[in-house]
């Protein structure tokens, strides 16, 4: 529950009151693959599996969008190409 003051004193704020969503956009992954300049400096890059890497960018994102509708948010989804 949230605090708020009014009149110099803390008042709990109703539930209702309280300036949230229960709506995300999200945007579906796309255009993944190894790139050699980023990976000049990151030690956890390498090149190949970017298939793999595709696969597993949607599977993630897809179960992110599972556990958020789980927790009863409303997903938007928009794709990359939009």
């Amino acid at each position: 529950m949230c605090q708020a003051v009014a009149g110099g004193r803390i008042e709990a704020a109703r539930r209702d009151d309280r300036q949230t969503s229960d709506t995300v956009l999200l945007v579906r992954p796309a255009n993944f693959g190894f790139h050699a300049e980023a990976a000049r400096s990151n030690l956890f890059s390498s090149a190949g599996g970017e298939g793999d890497v595709r696969a597993s960018a949607i599977a993630e994102f897809e179960a992110l969008r599972g556990a958020l509708e789980a927790a009863r948010a409303r997903c938007m989804v928009l794709d990359a190409n939009d």
